[in-house]
């Protein structure tokens, strides 16, 4: 477990940036990554696109993460899924199996918001490299993400921020802190020892 969760926190950004309305998460303008590469120590702000869709048949929730084809990302799991279309996905074992159970082999309706459908083909199925991560992972277009999440065209997840210096990521936060003063600013240190200490108290009940 501590495996697999450090193999997770090392593929986040420095820094993410969510925001936030009445102290719950809601989506930003994507066009916010332009203040925040012009604090100095900024090397790259990639919007991101992700979030949960429930299915209702097999009682389970999968994780989508939107890429665009053209952007260069930490993770390896993004940087080999570039060649998916708008119509495609990938998807992991975990989601292969629950789709499988309920007849879904060669493609998926996902229910919009608005009761309309959005057909994906399934395109072919990720090697997992961790089982905590990607169980129930689903990527795609960031277009389709967006579609099937009813954001608007400028309207992003949250802004993943990566700092040229590690000794700078802390100064960049509280300048990013004091630019979005209603936005929650999550360090990748900080996250780490937040799982850190969820894994220790279940390894005390195992």
């Amino acid at each position: 477990m501590k495996s697999e969760y450090n193999t997770i926190i090392n593929s986040y950004p420095d820094i993410v940036i969510t925001n936030q309305k009445a102290l719950r998460d809601t989506t930003i303008d994507e066009d916010e990554a332009y203040k925040v590469l012009s604090i100095k120590g900024v090397s790259s702000v990639v919007p991101r696109v992700w979030g949960h869709y429930y299915f209702l048949n097999a009682d389970t929730k999968f994780l989508i993460l939107g890429r665009d084809e053209f952007e260069t990302y930490s993770n390896p799991l993004l940087n080999a899924s570039s060649n998916i279309t708008k119509d495609s996905m990938l998807i992991s074992q975990g989601v292969k199996k629950s789709l499988y159970e309920s007849y879904y082999d060669e493609y998926f309706n996902f229910i919009k918001a608005d009761g309309s459908i959005k057909k994906l083909t399934i395109k072919a199925t990720l090697k997992q490299s961790n089982s905590l991560e990607n169980s129930s992972l689903i990527i795609m277009n960031t277009d389709s993400a967006k579609e099937i999440f009813q954001y608007k065209d400028n309207e992003v997840t949250d802004l993943g921020v990566s700092v040229a210096n590690e000794n700078e990521v802390a100064f960049v936060a509280g300048k990013i802190e004091t630019l979005f003063p209603m936005a929650r600013v999550s360090v990748k240190d900080d996250l780490r020892v937040k799982y850190e200490n969820i894994y220790n108290l279940r390894s005390g009940f195992f």
